[in-house]
């Protein structure tokens, strides 16, 4: 874990992005805005503790989609904070209870890839309600949304340039609605669960079998592990982390398989 990069959902929007539907991706926006898991976690506190956090809790998922599509990081920096010093406890175990808040709980990020491509990350558990996208690829054709990273399932969106560039010839109803909206793309692979775990065992056993490299390896888990401390540090020390490591970028799944099948 973390898998999800595997899912149907984003090995779409791999795919569209393969074949070019948003022209050369460009940046990257990714945002996990949440007001943290003292509401429905049994056992909140090591969440807050050193070794918690919602970059050790999160950015794994966003990260494992952003590298496997894109790949490897090259260098960080980031800015840090923390909301509230204490959290008041609403799950049915421990309600009405507080626990002290040790790390930061919020984490700006800036990453640079080795491709070029810019990524803008905000890893939160101090904000109640965001309208942020939580993943958006733009490129130079267009932009494409995919509604969260840590979802298996989950319907990719797409934004063309001539949805814009239209209305400068067609100046209608029409075009202006085409101008305002985003189009759901289809998913081009089984969508077991929305919330499924387990794909990357399953991707791990039949490499094993076909004696090949499995995706979910330990070269881009070591990379990103490197890419949230790299984070930190730049938050802690003001300062732009160059990461040591890398990873190639996981060989993608083609669409058309049957359940099972990888």
């Amino acid at each position: 874990a973390p898998d999800t990069f595997l899912s149907s959902g984003l090995q779409s929007m791999n795919k569209y992005i393969r074949d070019g539907i948003i022209g050369k991706p460009l940046y990257v926006t990714a945002n996990m805005m949440s007001y943290g898991v003292e509401m429905w976690h049994p056992c909140p506190a090591p969440f807050y503790e050193a070794g918690g956090g919602p970059l050790y809790d999160m950015a794994g998922y966003y990260l494992s989609a952003i590298v496997s599509m894109l790949g490897p990081v090259d260098s960080v920096s980031g800015f840090c904070g923390k909301g509230f010093d204490r959290r008041l406890i609403l799950n049915k175990a421990q309600f009405g209870t507080y626990l002290d808040v040790e790390i930061p709980t919020h984490y700006s990020a800036v990453l640079n890839l080795k491709s070029g491509v810019i990524v803008s990350m905000n890893m939160s558990f101090d904000i109640w309600r965001s309208g942020l996208p939580k993943f958006e690829i733009y490129g130079t054709d267009g932009t494409i949304s995919y509604p969260d990273p840590n979802f298996g399932g989950g319907v990719p969106s797409v934004y063309r340039k001539e949805q814009v560039l239209d209305t400068v010839f067609q100046e209608n109803e029409e075009y202006r609605q085409r101008e305002a909206k985003m189009y759901e793309l289809p998913e081009l692979y089984h969508r077991v669960s929305n919330y499924s775990r387990g794909l990357g065992v399953l991707d791990l056993a039949y490499a094993i079998e076909h004696k090949q490299p499995n995706r979910a390896s330990a070269e881009l888990a070591r990379h990103i592990t490197e890419v949230i401390d790299g984070i930190i540090t730049a938050a802690n020390e003001h300062c732009v982390c160059k990461m040591a490591t890398s990873c190639e970028i996981p060989k993608p799944i083609e669409p058309g398989l049957f359940v099972g099948e990888l």
